[in-house]
């Protein structure tokens, strides 16, 4: 698990480093609220050293495009399965608000890969 997580925070593409803009930070604050309001629960040191340095970055106005990825990844990696499912039928809803009804039609009639072929 070490080396999944420290590969997110330190895989970068150049066009990510810029400073986020305020929705971004607005968007950061809500993540953080999440995970802050979850039940208290251990967090693999790799996990809770990640989410420290990211945090730290918010304080010091120094947040990128990839530190709020990475914690939008954490933050997902760290919800129980129920709730997952319950973000996914939310942003299929988005999706479709935003792609349009013909595109999100089509979406869903496609398959993903088979990853076990």
């Amino acid at each position: 698990m070490m080396k999944p997580v420290k590969q997110l925070f330190t895989s970068r593409r150049q066009d990510f480093q810029h400073a986020l803009p305020p929705y971004g930070i607005l968007y950061f604050d809500l993540l953080d609220a999440e995970l802050r309001s979850r039940p208290p629960q251990p967090l693999d040191q790799d996990f809770g050293m990640v989410i420290s340095d990211i945090r730290k970055k918010r304080e010091e106005h120094s947040l990128t495009w990839n530190d709020l990825y990475a914690f939008d990844l954490l933050v997902t990696r760290l919800l129980p399965p129920e709730r997952l499912s319950r973000e996914v039928w939310s942003l299929r809803s988005r999706y479709r608000d935003v792609a349009g009804l013909r595109e999100y039609e089509a979406y869903l009639s496609s398959r993903p890969p088979d990853l076990a072929g």
